[in-house]
């Protein structure tokens, strides 16, 4: 779980939710793949309404899942299944994500929010009583079209709070805090060991600075999210997931 803490720190970044209602006049409509990514854990029981059926989606939170191919309204809303006292199951939406326009491929990151407290309630004895609703979800939606994250690339995020800089490969760079970007060495069609020499750019002492190897194959495609280290400020912890 301690390896899952890295997102945390996506809860200080443009993350929302929505959970209101819209017009058929209001929804335009989309075609896209979702890949879906718990922060915290795992995500059961929410999924999507189509068709007046539950269709619920795998989201995971070590690593990515298959892409999920959806045709429909815009912005997406996900709901979780309540039953009534009738045994009744209806879809309650706990959180809403707007694709933007010309996206092949969403990364959807969910954060959970505290749940809202349901009207007050009568138990056997007649004593009010207030119920949890589901837990809502506030949706990080990022680019992952092929053409914007393509095969043989690194997705870098940096979630340290100092910039950092480095090499990969032959590849230099500039990593501002809170910022993602691409970077595409030049295997040359086949697997590879690259170089990564990374640090914080503004530690003159150089004490943060770190050698490792990135191994990256044609096919392959990784997201790289660096922290900083709560227990030592002249390091960083790296989190990789490969998709």
């Amino acid at each position: 779980m301690k390896q899952i803490q890295w997102i945390l720190g996506l809860i200080f970044l443009n993350l929302f939710y929505v959970v209101h209602a819209q017009s058929p006049e209001e929804q335009t409509l989309v075609k896209t793949r979702l890949v879906h990514l718990g922060t915290k854990a795992p995500i059961h029981d929410v999924g999507l309404w189509k068709d007046g059926k539950f269709e619920e989606l795998r989201i995971p939170s070590s690593h990515f899942p298959e892409p999920v191919e959806y045709v429909g309204p815009n912005p997406i809303t996900f709901v979780y299944l309540v039953e009534n006292e009738a045994g009744e199951k209806r879809p309650v939406p706990v959180a809403q994500a707007y694709i933007p326009e010309g996206s092949e491929e969403v990364l959807l990151l969910m954060v959970p929010m505290a749940p809202k407290k349901t009207s007050a309630a009568k138990s056997e004895k007649g004593e009010d009583h207030a119920g949890a609703a589901p837990h809502r979800y506030a949706v990080k939606v990022i680019d992952f079209s092929p053409s914007v994250f393509p095969d043989g690339s690194f997705f870098l995020w940096n979630l340290t709070g100092r910039p950092l800089v480095g090499v990969v490969g032959e590849v230099s760079f500039q990593a501002e805090p809170n910022r993602h970007l691409i970077l595409q060495p030049d295997i040359n069609g086949k697997p590879k060991a690259l170089d990564a020499k990374i640090m914080y750019a503004d530690d003159a002492s150089r004490k943060s600075y770190t050698s490792r190897k990135w191994f990256l194959q044609p096919h392959q495609k990784f997201m790289m999210v660096m922290t900083a280290d709560p227990e030592n400020p002249d390091s960083y912890l790296l989190k990789t997931i490969r998709y």
